[in-house]
């Protein structure tokens, strides 16, 4: 984590932004964390121990997301998860409609589709996020439903 935090003060630097020590605990708690967070979420677990303002993990968040060090991404709704990404071996999502359960997984098969395609049309890649949108076996389960 001590890399990432690094990243992000040269970061912040480079885009003569402020180094404050609310945006560095915001960052060292989300860089820590391997988790699908929201920002409520974040600042809740904050606020007893840190003088911080819900704006300001936003904020946080958002420059985060712009240096690549955190995946920011909408599932549904306003529901927006925060990932740490960086270091870390690149992955997708199912979301769960019922119970908003996001589960991750890598296929490496789909990745060489995904590049293919993108090569195909003469597209240079930088990233990419596939979400797929259904019902987990759990929730199919509680309703009696197996298809």
């Amino acid at each position: 984590m001590e890399k990432e935090l690094n990243m992000f003060l040269k970061y912040l630097k480079q885009n003569k932004l402020k180094v404050t020590p609310q945006r560095m605990k915001i960052a060292e708690f989300v860089l820590n964390d391997h988790g699908h967070l929201a920002a409520e979420e974040i600042y809740e677990t904050l606020r007893s121990t840190t003088n911080i303002s819900l704006a300001s993990v936003y904020r946080t968040l958002e420059l985060l997301s712009r240096s690549r060090l955190v995946d920011k991404t909408l599932f549904t709704g306003d529901k927006i998860s925060y990932e740490h990404t960086v270091g870390h071996r690149h992955h997708d999502h199912l979301y769960c409609l019922k119970c908003h359960e996001v589960f991750e997984f890598h296929s490496d098969k789909l990745e060489d589709i995904q590049n293919r395609i993108a090569h195909t049309r003469g597209f240079k890649s930088e990233f990419h996020s596939l979400k797929i949108y259904g019902v987990c076996g759990e929730c199919r389960k509680k309703s009696g439903k197996t298809q």
